[in-house]
């Protein structure tokens, strides 16, 4: 049986149906409780939630902020009519600037259960310390439940509690790239943000996103060997222009580095007719303040 278009669910507002509209509203709530979580919890995206009651701006404190670098993205400046899915969302900034870019319906797809249970499977050597690192992010986070409660957000979440402040009409589900056929659905335009180099299985993953992808499909690579003029000319000495991959599974969460070559060959195999890379940048983790070198690959499924 083919699979059907994404659209939003039938409880959204039939009544806006104007795309300019939709994405134009004030934003939702600035209660007090919410404003608390998000100066205070535990978040990985930096998002920008406008200004609150006494004037001071108000955005979160994530590990990355990747405003500056939207442009290094290559995506759309208008995705209207188009449905849109974003794998691996955590707190949601992309799934929100896809919304704000007219996107007719946007899925945001994560595995975090916010139960203090990790969110990846790391390698066997550093399970521990994983699980101590989502248990103290969950324990943060839980200090402000009565406040989220007060103020109408029964979740730890941030994506949700992002989306009441925003008021946001993005459809947030846990779910496991491993799944994305049980979705049901396909999509006019997917991204995959930093989460291919934390799974076990790259290969089955990536031919997920080929699966539900009728459209584009941008994969961003955090953690990507950076590339040079010399190295390109030393793969190419070596003839291994396309075949560079490091193994990093004893760092814990990141397994696989791959050359740009080398994960555009990925990519084709797993049925994208055109693959290209747009950019490569370095982003700064906040938290570090080291910066993770990023490679932006744009595909197209025909």
């Amino acid at each position: 049986m083919p699979k059907e278009s994404y659209a939003f669910a039938s409880s959204i507002d039939a009544a806006s149906t104007d795309v300019s509209d939709r994405n134009s509203r004030p934003a939702g709530n600035h209660s007090g409780g919410l404003v608390s979580f998000v100066r205070g919890a535990k978040w990985y995206h930096t998002i920008d939630f406008g200004v609150v009651g006494d004037g001071s701006a108000l955005h979160s404190k994530g590990v990355y902020n990747h405003s500056p670098f939207l442009d290094r993205y290559g995506f759309p400046q208008s995705l209207a009519g188009r449905s849109v899915l974003d794998v691996g969302a955590s707190d949601g900034f992309f799934s929100f600037d896809f919304e704000r870019r007219g996107a007719e319906a946007v899925l945001a797809l994560d595995s975090n259960k916010w139960d203090g249970s990790p969110a990846i499977s790391a390698a066997l050597s550093r399970q521990d310390a994983y699980a101590a690192k989502y248990q103290t992010n969950y324990q943060t986070n839980l200090k402000f439940l009565p406040e989220l409660r007060q103020a109408g957000a029964d979740s730890l979440n941030p994506i949700v509690v992002a989306k009441t402040i925003l008021g946001s009409r993005v459809d947030y589900r846990r779910g496991s790239i491993y799944e994305l056929e049980k979705l049901g659905a396909t999509f006019d335009f997917v991204f995959c943000g930093d989460l291919i180099e934390h799974l076990k299985n790259p290969i089955e993953a990536v031919g997920q996103l080929r699966r539900v992808c009728k459209g584009t499909c941008v994969v961003s690579l955090s953690s990507a060997e950076p590339d040079s003029w010399g190295r390109i000319a030393l793969r190419r000495l070596l003839r291994l222009e396309d075949r560079q991959l490091s193994f990093w599974g004893d760092s814990g969460g990141s397994f696989f580095h791959f050359s740009p070559g080398a994960f555009k060959r990925l990519l084709k195999s797993c049925g994208f007719s055109t693959v290209r890379v747009v950019s490569q940048f370095p982003l700064p983790n906040l938290a570090t303040g080291e910066a993770n070198w990023h490679v932006i690959y744009h595909c197209e499924s025909k």
